[in-house]
């Protein structure tokens, strides 16, 4: 058992025959690494202007009625 979990294990030698057939295994195919995905991004740095530096724009209000503000 290991210390942790209490899980249950065993430690046993891998056959010679199954050694050498991993070591002299054919790719397969179907079975590789996905491309890069675009859409993850790797740049983190933050844009901004000098114009947003020294006073950032305040919200502006874009309907007034009765019952509402936006």
């Amino acid at each position: 058992k290991e210390k942790w979990f209490d899980t249950q294990y065993k430690k046993e030698y891998l056959p010679e025959e199954l050694i050498e057939k991993c070591e002299t295994c054919e790719l397969i195919p179907e079975l590789h690494l996905h491309s890069p995905n675009e859409f993850i991004p790797t740049d983190f740095h933050l844009l901004s202007s000098e114009k947003t530096l020294l006073r950032p724009e305040l919200p502006t209000k874009i309907k007034v009625t009765y019952e509402i503000q936006v």
